[in-house]
């Protein structure tokens, strides 16, 4: 959706036509034609294909297409002009890297010229998926076949995938994060926390209440930052026989964990077909087959996918009420948004949709802290000691998709719809940095004859899994199942994560498991005991 008409043509054609001359050595006779909106051209800043033609010293005409890209002035998306970030950002992939991205021709940051700074690009012929009308529902992706189609798809993926494998640090990259040493998610959920109200400020109580469960269920960011595009859809490549040849708009880019990149990339996608109530376009790769092609394509595993897709709901939901105020009307693109914000939400993160939606608090509501002194830490572990537990083993995998896993008889069950579960692990465990950073787990709760392993378990040295019969899980990030020495298992995709003391406290959804026919091994008063099931009698 581009940026509406700003300023008289036949006004702007003369001040380039005087600006131009004054950059091209011996030309005489300059003039500046055009000005047409730019095929995709987004909302943040003005784009404009302009005709460009003049005489050289020799007397030799010449004529060239170039683009014009405004810095944003009355329709400004975004609360900070990132502008000069993006010319510089642009600058550094076309000339350092292999991307198609256009060259910066000139940057002007004299706003007297035209109201506001501005570049001109390299113009690039090609095609560009449009977001309006969706090219789910009409356009020259929608004509193509869908073996093309799923080759488009894919192609757009690439790009992200030798986006993310730049090394930012010879490319001196710093610059996109403004000097804030902290994580990204933490610069970010700032960043849309204090402008909330500018963004959007009657802001859907479904906004706020993703920002808490953002907030509250952060995952750890421990593996390499990566350069962001920001803004990675489709809309914003131009293709040549179904290959990208420019990769464009770069307002939005950051640096931080690429999982944000390839959600952002999906949810564009599902607003376009699903959200505006439009069938996706068959053979186009659907979320877990893109998922797989990225981790293939990198050599990477993709974390926390499900967080980070809240994350993007939730910011395209406060950017297009940002877009709809400015453009006003009663166009039903924040309204599509919302309620796609909202389908994330039940199927991500349920609990964010019964939470009361959060307000800030004066300072005189804040509840003091309590000074009453607790219990005897003795009493309390005996108190415990004195219920019996079923016992677990509860594993996972690494970054390295080598098998994790400890003893556990901290396991609860939350809720039946949806499923869930939650597990508490000790701080000092081995195995916690593991489930910290996977998608999801296995809670094998042991069989009676089990209580070897149990005890191997709950070591903190040797190759754990030696002897032991497993198998990868289905649906739970390939976490092993103790088939041969479970009663019961349950796969589970880590819901969110929870620092409670000495513990980290993970809830997982559970989405499959089975009950074997075998008795439990309990824990009481730090003892085994077996409970066999009862057989009748034939």
């Amino acid at each position: 959706m581009p940026v509406p008409p700003q300023r008289d043509v036949r006004v702007t054609a003369e001040r380039l036509a005087a600006w131009f001359g004054d950059r091209l050595p011996g030309a005489t006779d300059v003039a500046v034609s055009g000005l047409d909106t730019a095929a995709g051209a987004g909302f943040t800043n003005e784009t404009l294909i302009i005709r460009l033609t003049w005489r050289d010293a020799e007397g030799t005409t010449h004529t060239d297409a170039v683009v014009l890209r405004v810095a944003p002035t009355r329709h400004q998306v975004h609360p900070d002009s990132r502008f000069a970030t993006q010319v510089r950002l642009q600058r550094i992939l076309a000339a350092e890297t292999d991307l198609p991205v256009p060259s910066v021709l000139w940057h002007e940051e004299d706003p007297s010229v035209l109201g506001a700074p501005f570049m001109i690009m390299e113009k690039v012929d090609g095609k560009v998926p449009a977001d309006v009308p969706s090219y789910h529902r009409s356009g020259w992706v929608a004509d193509l076949a869908p073996p093309q189609r799923g080759a488009l798809w894919l192609a757009g993926l690439d790009v992200l995938a030798r986006l993310h494998a730049l090394d930012t640090e010879p490319l001196g990259l710093d610059f996109l994060s403004a000097g804030d040493p902290r994580p990204y998610l933490d610069r970010q959920l700032d960043h849309y926390d204090t402008h909330f109200t500018f963004y959007a400020p009657h802001g859907p109580p479904a906004a706020r209440r993703a920002l808490a469960w953002l907030r509250n269920h952060r995952p750890p960011e421990t593996g390499p930052v990566r350069l962001l595009w920001g803004d990675a859809r489709l809309g914003n490549l131009i293709f040549q026989n179904l290959s990208p040849t420019a990769v464009l708009d770069w307002d939005m880019a950051e640096t931080g964990p690429p999982e944000s990149d390839v959600a952002w990339f999906l949810h564009l996608d599902r607003h376009l077909s699903e959200g505006i109530g439009v069938p996706r376009l068959t053979g186009m790769p659907g979320r877990t087959e893109t998922v797989r092609r990225y981790e293939r394509l990198t050599g990477t595993r993709l974390r926390h996918m499900e967080y980070h897709e809240v994350f993007a709901a939730f910011r395209f939901c406060l950017i297009t009420a940002r877009v709809t105020a400015l453009l006003g009307g009663d166009i039903p693109l924040h309204r599509n948004a919302t309620q796609l914000l909202e389908r994330t939400l039940a199927e991500r993160a349920p609990s964010a949709l019964t939470a009361p939606c959060p307000r800030t608090a004066p300072k005189e509501d804040i509840m003091p802290t309590r000074t009453t002194d607790p219990i005897n830490t003795a009493v309390f572990r005996d108190a415990f000691a004195a219920l019996p537990t079923s016992v677990a083993v509860i594993t996972t995998t690494d970054a390295h998709g080598t098998p994790k896993g400890l003893t556990s008889n901290a396991v609860c069950a939350v809720s039946m719809d949806p499923p869930l579960l939650l597990i508490c692990v000790d701080k000092s465990s081995r195995t916690l940095p593991a489930l910290l950073q996977a998608e999801g787990f296995v809670v094998n709760f042991l069989s009676e004859d089990a209580e070897h392993v149990s005890r191997k378990f709950a070591t903190k040295s040797g190759d754990k899994f030696a002897e032991v019969q497993y198998r990868a899980a289905s649906r739970a990030a390939d976490s092993p199942v103790l088939y041969a020495d479970s009663a019961v298992h349950l796969e589970c995709a880590t819901e969110s994560r929870i620092e409670a003391g000495d513990h980290w406290i993970l809830l997982g959804r559970v989405l499959d498991g089975a009950v074997h026919d075998r008795g439990v091994l309990l824990y009481h008063r730090r003892s085994y005991l077996k409970l066999r099931p009862e057989r009748n009698a034939s």
